[in-house]
């Protein structure tokens, strides 16, 4: 999974966390680096349900995803939500992201293989 993840970004930093904030896989993040924005990940989350109503109701913004951005409105980390059933992941991922890859496809493919459950 971690070569997948790196076709992710511009520069090959890319995270796969899960909700309580533990990393599955990681490419071009030291160990530390990785568990913590794992776990910024997840408290990026809580936040984002806390001001769910303000944001989605009042605002109009239905996107889960958040950014830290340098001064000119470029992504330096962005933190972009995947929902498989009743699972929720993040992909974080330093630089521009490049969703437009078969890798995707592949990630989500997998986790969906894994994690989605049949309803019949």
């Amino acid at each position: 999974m971690p070569g997948m993840l790196s076709k992710l970004s511009e520069n090959g930093k890319v995270l796969l966390a899960e909700k309580q904030g533990f990393y599955l896989a990681t490419h071009g993040f030291p160990h530390e680096v990785a568990e913590e924005l794992s776990a910024l990940s997840a408290e990026i989350a809580t936040i984002h349900e806390r001001r769910s109503g303000l944001l989605i109701n009042n605002m109009g913004l239905v996107s889960h995803a958040w950014a830290i951005v340098d001064a000119f409105g470029n992504s330096e980390v962005g933190f972009w939500p995947l929902f498989i059933s009743n699972n929720r992941f993040v992909v974080a991922i330093y630089g521009i992201p490049h969703f437009n890859q078969p890798e995707f496809v592949s990630l989500v493919w997998a986790l969906s293989i894994r994690y989605a459950t049949q309803e019949r």
